[in-house]
Order: structure tokens, then C-alpha cells, then sequence
């Protein structure tokens, strides 16, 4: 009887704290918004607009191993988008389920003297 209660009074103390954790984790601090949004200003709306294109440039469609041919139109999308900001782009090539494919590389090198908090380089990432 003694056993069948410690028993009991672990699994309820494993219960409370799996609880715990799980609140724990989804909890948000502070209050959540409500109401209507503000405003965008002009430059957010021209932003949205330019992050809606290349979205629906890319993403619109299936592009990967399985349709190939839509994987290249998104890969020289992207390229082309970042020769056009004045950057360029290189090809890192490999072959994936049997498919040639491409990451997409851009160097972006500080200004001369440039250096913030002690970075000199920074690597950002993207999966297409």
C-alpha cells in the first residue's frame, strides 16, 4: 500500500512538472496584442510588395530534385536578383538524388576600416 502511494505521488509530481514544462514553454511574457495593426508606412508597403514578389517568384511552385527544371528557375532568379543589387553571385555545385544542384554564394566584404564590435565578416544563409 506504502509503495502504491509513493508510486502515485510520483507519477502526479512527473505530471505537474511535464505541465509545468509544457506551460513553460509556450508561455508568452507580457500581453499580447490586440486591435488593429498600425499602419505600414510607404517604405513597408513597398517593402512587402518587393518581399511578395520574390516569394511568389520562387516559391509559387515545386522546385527541388523532384522537378528540376523549376529548382534552376529559382536558383538564376535569386542570382539574378543579386547581380541586379550590385553583387556577385558564385556557384557552389554538388549533386543531390541525382540532380546537379547549386547553393548560391555572395561575398559581401566591409568597407574599408569597417568594423563593428570586433566583426569584420558576416555569413547569412538561405534555403531555396
Amino acid at each position: 500500500m506504502k509503495i502504491a502511494k509513493t508510486l502515485l505521488g510520483l507519477g502526479l509530481l512527473a505530471l505537474v512538472a511535464a505541465f509545468g514544462v509544457y506551460w513553460y514553454a509556450l508561455w508568452m511574457p507580457g500581453r499580447g496584442h490586440t486591435g488593429p495593426l498600425p499602419a505600414l508606412t510607404e517604405r513597408e508597403r513597398a517593402m512587402a510588395a518587393t518581399l511578395r514578389e520574390h516569394v511568389e517568384a520562387i516559391a509559387s511552385r515545386p522546385h527541388n530534385t523532384s522537378h528540376p527544371a523549376e529548382l534552376e528557375a529559382s536558383a538564376r532568379q535569386i542570382e539574378q536578383r543579386l547581380t541586379a543589387l550590385g553583387f556577385t553571385p558564385r556557384a557552389q555545385v554538388f549533386t543531390a538524388a541525382g540532380v546537379a544542384v547549386r547553393n548560391i554564394e555572395v561575398v559581401v566584404e566591409p568597407t574599408t576600416g569597417a568594423n563593428i564590435d570586433g566583426v569584420t565578416t558576416l555569413v547569412v544563409g538561405a534555403h531555396y
